[in-house]
């Protein structure tokens, strides 16, 4: 080996050392990743120094034709003409379909400020912009050079990235890579550690995500994402390709567009929230019984955890059979389906607060029959289901204004319990809060293979559809996005962001109770940790594991033990909420009424409120439910028409204009919530 060889490789060895260490010390997970496998690339240095690449599948890269390939596509990201944006939506005009929606759904509602306020934006947006004169197409953010969120695909040695860095006024770069080879390998090339104090010095955060599944990588955009920027920041983001343009680009550009949407998935609004504070204070004064002690019930009992999926309807005869040596818990419409079978369940669980939830039941179930029923539910049910049933039973709403507020306030111990993203997911984690060692799920497909049928044939979303025009739209409206996920018996299944995010958190409440066994005998989507396991061969486990009817009787006494009446002081929880409503609005007007002079002042002013509106996610404030949804929504508005005005001045003003209609509906929510009060107070 020449002398110039020798100083070569050591020079790579060193600058690769040092971005170890680096990665060590901030970067932990990503030194893990990296740390954990040798490099199958080997690096090729002749004797006059010219570097080449070899890679393991027997393929030769030569350095400067790649660094010529970087340079082609810095000069295409260099014109933004040319340079690939995500355009996920505008969102600053009325459609006629979003009217049909809000008619649909008005009456539910005791408060209207989430269809007033983004409607006052965007009238003022259409009233000075009709058409598309004077607006750009793509946001653009003060000039060509300004980027709030830029996205690399791939490590592309190192290279690409410093030198979008050192051209850009970067507000957030994420490195997106599924191929940890190809970071390693970077390493050797690029200082990273330099990187890093460049990014400092222009105020850019950095991101690296190194996963090589893509629905990981998904998550993990999705957490990145969200906890640094606002969501809706996407709408914008600029895309740089650092990997070769094959189908492995092509996917993962595919799940970002996915993951962007995602993240709006689920946010609450603050009219929902009103719901939850007006039903809360109607419902925990009449001392329904309250779950406060998980564990209660003996080992050799049995759950069955019945959904609404298609797969019910093949299920139903083996959970006929078998319904008397098992605790049988109905999830919300998989009720009108059980009773069409002639199984009345031992508990029932509906979750959904608006009295949507009453009518349905009512116009799809006979009364005499809800009422040999008992309820499980949370304290924001529309109060009249309650009274549908034999008892009523409640648990305290986790993620939602009044939950939060009367745990963090100390009225309350939460048990652990989720309530969310569907019923099942409440329907499971309930069972295996109580104690049951061994469930079995029917129903619960979270994925559906026929669009037609996403859900079993009694349910009021086929068999049993309700009269009235109205409620036969609301019921028939269910989101069949075009997403897949892997089935249970093998391939793949249909699935929506709903079920999806429902079939994540399903598996997740089952890895954390390793003791327990879940069943899963659905034609639906995978469910990680559940035993997957045909009808057949489940019906030969029930012979032998139920106990017996005797058992079973003994096991409702000790549920029922689970759940006790409390005394609450509403006047005390009421002057809480207040408080807590004055506390962020204190510390959110400051952020907002600053003078505007630019716009990248808009940009910063929003990612603070972002920020300070995460403080309150993370703390699990009342405040962060009441507000997190709209708030954002409104900001959106904000965003997506400062970003499109060509003219700066008019940018300006149309986002001092937002700011101060953010800060007219604070005015109008506190009303809103001291009206939700008294009214449950009279």
């Amino acid at each position: 080996m020449t002398p110039l060889q020798q100083a070569y490789l050591a020079r790579l060895h060193a600058t690769a050392q040092a971005n170890l260490e680096f990665l060590r010390l901030n970067m932990p997970e990503i030194h893990r990743k990296v740390s954990e496998g040798s490099p199958t690339a080997t690096i090729d240095i002749s004797d006059q120094g010219d570097l080449t690449i070899r890679h393991a599948d027997g393929t030769a890269q030569p350095l400067p034709p790649l660094m010529i390939e970087y340079a082609r596509r810095l000069a295409i990201f260099a014109d933004p003409d040319e340079r690939n944006q995500l355009l996920a939506f505008h969102n600053l005009r009325i459609t006629s379909e979003e009217e049909d929606a809000v008619s649909d759904t008005a009456h539910y509602f005791y408060s209207r400020l989430d269809k007033i306020y983004p409607d006052l934006f965007r009238k003022h947006f259409t009233k000075h912009y009709p058409d598309a004169q004077g607006l750009y197409r793509y946001p653009v953010f003060g000039d060509e050079k300004t980027i709030p969120l830029l996205i690399v695909i791939g490590s592309g040695i190192g290279y690409p990235i410093s030198r979008l860095l050192l051209d850009y006024q970067v507000r957030h770069l994420i490195l997106l890579e599924t191929d940890t080879d190809a970071f390693r390998l970077s390493c050797f090339f690029h200082d990273y550690v330099e990187l890093s104090r460049i990014a400092m010095e222009k105020g850019t955060d950095l991101t690296f995500i190194i996963e090589p599944d893509v629905e990981q990588l998904s998550g993990a955009l999705m957490n990145a994402m969200l906890r640094n920027l606002p969501p809706f920041f996407v709408h914008g983001a600029a895309l740089f390709p650092a990997m070769p343009a094959d189908e492995r680009l092509e996917e993962i550009t595919t799940m970002i567009t996915d993951t962007l949407w995602r993240m709006f998935h689920g946010l609450g609004f603050f009219d929902d929230e009103i719901i939850s504070i007006r039903h809360s204070f109607i419902n925990l004064p009449r001392h329904h019984p309250v779950y406060r002690k998980p564990n209660v019930v003996t080992e050799e009992a049995f759950a069955f955890v019945v959904g609404a999926g298609p797969s019910l309807d093949g299920l139903l005869p083996l959970l006929q059979r078998h319904r008397a040596r098992a605790v049988v818990i109905s999830c919300g419409t998989a009720l009108a389906a059980l009773h069409q079978a002639g199984i009345r369940p031992d508990l029932h669980i509906e979750i959904e607060r608006t009295a949507l939830t009453y009518d349905v039941l009512i116009h799809s179930l006979p009364r005499e029959f809800l009422h040999e029923i008992d309820l499980i539910t949370t304290q924001v049910m529309e109060p009249r289901v309650l009274e549908l049933f034999r008892s009523a039973r409640i648990a305290i709403k986790e993620a939602d204004t009044m939950g939060n507020l009367l745990v963090a306030r100390g009225f309350i111990e939460r048990p652990p319990l989720e309530t969310q993203p569907t019923v099942t997911n409440m329907g499971l984690t309930l069972a295996l809060g109580l104690g049951f060692k061994k469930i079995c799920l029917f129903g619960v497909d979270v994925g559906y293979k026929d669009e037609a049928r996403h859900h079993a044939r009694d349910t009021v979303y086929h068999g049993k559809l309700p009269k009235e025009d109205r409620l036969r739209r609301l019921i028939g409206n269910v989101a069949t996005k075009h997403l897949t996920a892997p089935g249970n018996f093998g391939g793949s299944v249909k699935t929506n962001f709903a079920f999806e995010s429902a079939r994540q958190h399903l598996s997740g409440w089952i890895r954390a109770h390793p003791a327990a066994t879940v069943y899963n005998p659905n034609d639906g989507a995978l469910i990680e940790g559940a035993v997957t396991i045909e009808a057949e061969d489940l019906a030969r486990r029930l012979e032998e594991e139920l106990p017996s009817p005797e058992h079973k009787a003994r096991v409702l006494e000790q549920i029922a033990k689970a759940f006790e009446p409390i005394d609450l002081p509403l006047t005390s929880v009421a002057q809480a909420l207040v408080e807590e409503f004055d506390r962020f609005d204190a510390e959110l007007r400051p952020l907002l009424n600053r003078k505007i002079a630019s716009r990248a002042e808009i940009i910063e002013r929003i990612i603070d409120t972002y920020r300070l509106i995460r403080t309150e996610i993370v703390a699990s404030t009342a405040s962060s439910m009441l507000f997190r949804g709209t708030l954002l929504h409104l900001m959106s508005l904000c965003f997506n028409a400062a970003s499109i005005i060509e003219d700066d001045d008019e940018a300006i003003a149309k986002a001092t204009y937002d700011f101060g209609l953010i800060l007219e509906f604070m005015e109008a929510a506190r009303n809103e919530v001291l009206r939700a009060i008294e009214a449950t107070a009279q």
